[in-house]
């Protein structure tokens, strides 16, 4: 019986260009990514991307699918994540717009005008 073993039989795939240093292969998009990850690692994503992102609030440089890779990366470890993030982006800087010029006024009302105001909205609610 003939044998049919070709030479790119005993190729290792993994070591492929797509693949990254983790052995994680190379997504285009965040879609790819998340049917890659089993159910049980797509509900710790789901818990665990929303936190992360709200403390990159004040961070720019980052995408959601660079976010789920480090979490990924990271064993949905939030605080090896959360540094890791921190360190390859940069904060946002904060410019300041007030003017010394412009100070803002504030309107004092009595506790009368407030009680009508709130007595309105609850008519206008029903």
């Amino acid at each position: 019986m003939p044998s049919y073993v070709d030479d790119d039989d005993y190729y290792c795939y993994s070591d492929d260009n797509n693949q990254n240093d983790n052995g994680i292969p190379d997504f285009v998009d965040e879609q790819d990514f998340d049917d890659y990850l089993t159910d049980e690692e797509y509900n710790l994503m789901g818990d665990l991307f929303p936190k992360i992102v709200k403390e990159l609030k004040d961070y720019k440089g980052w995408d959601n699918l660079m976010v789920k890779l480090i979490i990924f990366k990271n064993n949905f470890d939030f605080n090896k994540s959360i540094l890791e993030l921190k360190k390859k982006c940069k904060k946002k800087k904060l410019i300041s717009t007030y003017n010394d010029t412009v100070k803002p006024q504030y309107v004092e009302k009595s506790n009368k005008e407030i009680a009508s105001n709130l007595k309105k909205g609850m008519l206008l609610l029903l």
